[in-house]
């Protein structure tokens, strides 16, 4: 298998941790060890291998507050990869919103994060974060008013893996800035103050 790298500038990073403005397209691909197909055409097995390796700058929790159009914690209901004719592959992931700390994203919702096969190649977004169904995690999501699905800003950065815990209703959190497992009441406490500092910094709105 051919292997390309791709290394690109602050532009094309904040491109890629805005993948969802992609359109849609292309057709389910089903990952259960068989070999990857789009349709029920199979892929070629000699297709190149594409690693795209943003040049991320590292991003403070208000950073990420500031720059999310939502902040949630949320599960993942289900995972589907799109292999696109054209355009760039992508997993689709069906996430159920426990709770919204920022912005107005609720009830249950599509996230978008590039990576996997297509037709003409495989690819690999370095940061790019990856779920499996029943995970929970608190996310910095960002959505374009044209479309109706979220990236994840921040890529890897904007994921908070949350645990199982007896201390809080979501037990530990870990990922982003921390450097180990926190309460998770702590970090959502950090987000609301942060986006309280960020509000109360605004510029009036003129009327």
């Amino acid at each position: 298998m051919n292997v390309y790298g791709v290394g690109t500038g602050i532009l094309a990073a904040l491109a890629a941790s805005m993948a969802f403005l992609l359109p849609r397209q292309g057709q389910v691909t089903q990952r259960d060890g068989a070999p990857a197909t789009v349709g029920a055409a199979a892929l070629p097995a000699d297709r190149p291998l594409v690693r795209l390796i943003p040049e991320f700058l590292d991003m403070s929790l208000e950073q990420l507050v500031q720059g999310a159009t939502s902040v949630v914690i949320a599960h993942v209901e289900s995972v589907t990869h799109v292999a696109a004719e054209t355009g760039y592959p992508y997993e689709q992931y069906q996430i159920g919103i426990d709770e919204t700390l920022t912005g107005v994203a609720k009830g249950s919702v599509s996230v978008h994060v590039l990576g996997g096969p297509s037709r003409a190649y495989d690819l690999e977004m370095a940061g790019a974060p990856s779920f499996a169904i029943g995970d929970r995690a608190l996310l910095f999501l960002t959505k374009a008013p044209t479309v109706d699905y979220f990236g994840i800003y921040g890529l890897a950065q904007g994921v908070y893996r949350l645990s199982a815990g007896v201390d809080a209703d979501y037990g530990s959190a870990s990922g982003g800035h921390i450097g180990g497992d926190i309460p998770s009441v702590q970090l959502i406490g950090d987000v609301l103050d942060a986006a309280s500092r960020l509000h109360a910094a605004a510029p009036p709105t003129p009327r």
